[in-house]
């Protein structure tokens, strides 16, 4: 018998106690991850819709919040690769509405992380609407969680890569306005390092001209 098969059997047998869920959390992501490195999307999709199904199930472990997220954003790269781009987006979409609805701020922050690299992403392959998109709830988040430094650096992140995609494209107007969330993201952070100095440099003689 596998890890994974102990480890839900367990669980199964268990179903009042919390650790056996959060071990079982854990083997299921392990397999996600080994899965991933195989590039076998089916299997992959099978197993975090278990470990989402196990969340929704046990919404206020810390433990099992932080192993689909985290999972999610390490696996994801993945997806983009080889599945579509809506698949990418409702994973995205969905990651969101559970963090909603359970009011978790470790799926916040994770969100928050997820979203920076969809902007890289998307950049990739030239996505300006989907960029954009992204840009703009990493904008809200960080007006909505002035406090958290996860969520300030990714939209901090965030919003230096969505620049650099509007420079490199010659879109002016929309460099200009990432542009200036992005200072208002530092200027509201103002002792904290949060982006490469060297692309700040960059950016800000871009912008002296313009």
């Amino acid at each position: 018998m596998s890890n994974l098969e102990e480890t839900r059997k367990f669980a199964e047998e268990k179903q009042d106690e919390i650790i056996p869920q959060e071990n079982f959390a854990t083997s299921l992501s392990n397999e996600v991850i080994a899965h991933s490195q195989k590039d076998d999307i089916e299997k992959m999709e099978l197993l975090l819709t278990e470990l989402k199904d196990l969340l929704v199930k046990f919404p206020k472990s810390k433990h099992i919040q932080k192993t689909y997220g985290s999972t999610l954003l390490n696996i994801l790269p993945v997806f983009f690769a080889h599945a579509t781009q809506t698949d990418v987006k409702n994973k995205i979409n969905s990651l969101r509405e559970l963090a909603i609805e359970f009011e978790s701020m470790i799926l916040m922050e994770i969100l928050a992380m997820i979203l920076v690299n969809a902007i890289y992403d998307f950049s990739l392959i030239n996505k300006a609407g989907s960029i954009q998109e992204f840009s703009l709830e990493l904008s809200d988040l960080s007006r909505k969680y002035p406090k958290n430094d996860t969520i300030q650096i990714a939209g901090a992140k965030g919003m230096v890569n969505s620049t650099m995609f509007f420079v490199q494209n010659n879109d002016l107007q929309a460099a200009k306005k990432h542009y200036r969330i992005l200072q208002r993201i530092l200027e509201s952070n103002p002792d904290k390092e949060m982006v490469d100095s060297f692309q700040l440099i960059q950016l800000g003689k871009y912008f002296e001209d313009k």
